[in-house]
């Protein structure tokens, strides 16, 4: 069973309102990259978010929803809960963002097929630089539900003693959306 964790729980401090709830087309961030998710070989999706507007926006749709109430502990609190709520049968789980709206269902295929050929950290990468998302075997989930702060799995990633493979994604398709300028450069 391959998981994902949609992480939509941050501030949006930069943007200045809450990106996720801005849309794209006619849809919002958060539906776009939750539709690709919804589409692809995700065998359960777990969102964690700290928005109610977040909550009910997805209500619809067949997901596990968390609600983060310490998200100022940063990324790893996001992380962390999304770990706690997968189902026993995980055998490995993608954390993705929820600001990446143009990840689409084929990339996350395109991971999730690695992933199940070599068994290793499977890790989205632009330009050679390591990105989000990345996919994590469940022998990592003790680790993961150990870090602190605004990181994310970058240090089991980033250390050398663990196996990992990279796929090479356009700048595009691994674009986040921090900014007002960023939505609007895409759109």
């Amino acid at each position: 069973m391959i998981s994902g964790i949609v992480l939509a729980s941050g501030f949006s401090r930069r943007y200045g309102k809450d990106k996720l709830l801005q849309k794209i087309d006619t849809k919002t961030i958060i539906e776009t990259i939750i539709n690709h998710c919804v589409n692809s070989e995700l065998d359960e999706i777990v969102v964690v978010y700290r928005k109610e507007e977040i909550k009910q926006l997805l209500e619809h749709y067949q997901l596990k929803m968390v609600r983060n109430i310490s998200a100022e502990k940063g990324m790893s609190e996001s992380m962390k809960l999304g770990i706690q709520h997968l189902n026993l049968n995980s055998e490995a789980c993608m954390i993705l963002m929820g600001d990446q709206p143009y990840f689409e269902t084929m990339h996350i295929n395109k991971m999730i097929a690695v992933y199940k050929r070599e068994k290793m950290i499977t890790v989205a990468s632009g330009k050679g630089i390591r990105r989000t998302p990345v996919i994590f075997p469940s022998v990592y989930y003790k680790a993961l539900l150990e870090i602190t702060g605004d990181q994310g799995g970058r240090m089991i990633v980033d250390d050398p003693l663990n196996q990992k493979i990279f796929i090479e994604f356009d700048e595009r398709q691994l674009i986040d959306i921090d900014s007002e300028e960023d939505l609007q450069k895409l759109l």
